[in-house]
């Protein structure tokens, strides 16, 4: 293991171009989230969802062929249980995976080549007007697979380094880094990468976009304001684990009533198991409020041929007037949903209002709420 303070100067940084494709950024992704994020419980949830559906049909099947009668209240429970398992098994990994197919496509107008820049502090991906980057000193999470290595924080978008746009001798400086004895990253090693570069590839001359925007958004989130943002996106976050909350609570809902054949037992437990699945995702925004980052500064920009949020928090999201989801208007805000992410703009934050609903409605209409 090394040690970063004994690193010599022409160690200190490393600099490589990566192109990454769709299949490429989806892959992590789906990685990331069946092993580090919201699928994490996925195999789970659905191991124990097929096990109680199995044991409700079963215990059914026995009961009618002891009584002759069938306890339809167990059967509704069953194909509830069934279409929750169906949901789980294939509808909610699909939903992510095209979420990540749109991601990528809404982005990859300008273009995902990138010149890479790592330091012993420090990544930054600059790719035309984009530049995704952070500080190594933070909660970051190093992921390494035998196609690539990721860097991923805590917050916004992670950077993907692919085997194939890595030589041997870059490889070595990013291993030195994330495993010398000074480093603070968490590291995840599904398995060790062998860069497939024998050179870089061939470095572009993509032009930083010129074009002005056609007006500028500059934020500075009071504390209510910060919440509200936090709790439309964790409205966002719910909405794609509902279905694996709500099958917990049932199976183990059932699973009581089954036992102590106490139907109303049984749904109160359920119904307890689901409220506090429910909760926490408001109890997270509550904890937050304590954060001071919150009041950050951030801008919001509307050109001819895009849409871009900046956010020294969240990262970069930038997307082309028609892969931008919706403009929503509400009382005091317009939200902004860019790949299924609201964005919070207070409409105080906004010089001129009437000139911003006239540029959206030129190219997406703003809904009312």
């Amino acid at each position: 293991m090394n040690d970063l303070n004994n690193l010599s100067i022409d160690d200190l940084s490393i600099t490589f171009p990566v192109d990454l494709t769709e299949e490429e950024v989806v892959s992590m992704q789906m990685l990331i989230e069946k092993r580090l994020g919201r699928l994490r419980l996925h195999k789970m949830t659905t191991v124990i969802l097929g096990f109680y559906a199995l044991l409700t049909a079963v215990f059914t099947t026995v009961q009618w062929w002891k009584t002759g009668q069938i306890d339809w209240i167990f059967v509704a429970g069953l194909l509830l249980m069934l279409a929750l398992f169906a949901a789980i098994l294939w509808y909610i990994p699909y939903t992510f995976r095209k979420q990540a197919q749109k991601a990528y496509r809404q982005r990859n107008f300008t273009g995902y080549y990138g010149m890479v820049t790592m330091t012993i502090f420090s990544i930054m991906k600059t790719s035309a007007s984009i530049v995704d980057g952070f500080s190594l000193n933070q909660d970051v999470l190093y992921v390494e697979t035998q196609d690539g290595m990721a860097f991923v924080p805590q917050q916004g978008k992670f950077i993907l380094l692919p085997a194939r746009c890595l030589t041997e001798e870059d490889a070595a400086f990013i291993r030195r880094v994330v495993f010398a004895s000074g480093s603070r990253l968490r590291t995840k090693v599904f398995a060790r990468m062998q860069a497939r570069a024998t050179a870089h590839i061939p470095e572009r001359d993509d032009p930083v976009r010129g074009e002005l925007p056609l007006m500028r958004c500059d934020i500075q989130y009071t504390e209510e304001e910060w919440t509200r943002r936090q709790v439309q996106h964790s409205q966002r976050q719910m909405m794609t684990v509902l279905p694996v909350r709500m099958g917990i609570a049932i199976a183990i809902g059932m699973s009581v009533g089954m036992y102590t054949e106490q139907f109303l037992s049984g749904l109160l437990v359920g119904l307890a198991i689901l409220v506090i699945g429910l909760l926490l995702p408001w109890w997270r925004v509550r904890r937050r409020q304590t954060d001071r980052e919150r009041e950050v500064e951030c801008f919001f920009d509307l050109a001819s041929g895009y849409v871009q949020y900046r956010d020294v928090i969240g990262g970069i999201d930038e997307a082309r007037w028609d892969t931008v989801d919706a403009f929503i208007e509400k009382k005091d805000d317009i939200v902004i949903l860019i790949s299924g992410r609201p964005f919070v703009i207070p409409k105080r934050a906004i010089e001129d209002l009437e000139k911003f609903k006239e540029i959206v409605n030129t190219y997406h209409p703003i809904k009312k709420h």
